[in-house]
Order: structure tokens, then sequence, then C-alpha cells
């Protein structure tokens, strides 16, 4: 049998350690204590949540194609509450 060379052997080393700094960081991210910390939205919050991501892409793409034209961009009406 062949014996590994020594760059050979440092390398799976590094590898390993490597691996293991990676395990760790994840193991981290586990903490219970910040799990239950997490925020968690209700249905209709993520539902309301989605809605808002989806105008803010589209008020975005509308504005970068808008750029180049004689568009002028609206101000956002202020609600009366």
């Amino acid at each position: 049998m062949i014996s590994p060379s020594p760059s050979q052997t440092q390398r799976d080393s590094t590898d390993s350690n490597t691996i293991n700094e990676i395990d760790e960081g994840l193991r981290r991210l586990d903490d219970r204590r910040l799990v239950q910390q997490r925020f968690v939205p209700t249905e209709q919050k993520a539902e309301m949540l989605q809605k808002l991501a989806l105008g803010a892409k589209v008020e975005r793409a509308l504005r970068w194609r808008m750029e180049g034209q004689d568009y002028v961009p609206r101000l956002p009406c202020a609600k009366s509450g």
C-alpha cells in the first residue's frame, strides 16, 4: 500500500478543519434561544408582506425602465388616517 504524501495529508487535514468550522457555525445558527425569538408571521401577515414585496419589485422595474424616457416619478399619496 502506498502511503499518502505529506502535502496530501496536510490538505486532508485542512479540508477536515474547514468542514469542522462550517459545522460549528451551523450549530450556532441552530441556537434554541434564537429559534424562540424568530419572527413567524401569520398567514395573513405573510400574504400582506408578499403583496408589498411584489409591489416594490414592480415599482423598481418601472422606475428602471422609465429612467431613459421622459418619465416623471409620482410622489406617494399621503393617506389620511
